[in-house]
């Protein structure tokens, strides 16, 4: 079954968490969705997938990495299922 969630937390730190765990996490997975830097310090991100591979993701985030850990970690569903085309994108 397809899911679709909306993630927002705080990164205090560097971005290239989102590239380096979250895109990689993401096409690892197969999911397909968006990340975005909402201002300074705030992402949001949309995936869809299976749900055993966006709580795989959601793990992946509240573990961080060795340097970065995600702060306010908020979920929640996503009803409307945009067209992501199965890619996961990071936009600036």
């Amino acid at each position: 079954m397809k899911q679709c969630l909306k993630i927002t937390f705080l990164l205090p730190g560097g971005y290239s968490f989102i590239q380096k765990l979250i895109q990689r996490q993401a096409r690892q997975l197969e999911l397909e969705g968006v990340a975005q830097i909402i201002d300074s310090h705030q992402v949001q991100i949309v995936a869809c997938g299976s749900k055993e591979a966006i709580e795989q993701l959601i793990d992946a985030i509240y573990q961080g990495n060795e340097t970065t850990r995600p702060e306010n970690v908020a979920i929640e569903p996503f009803i409307q299922e945009p067209n992501f085309r199965g890619v996961f994108r990071v936009l600036e």
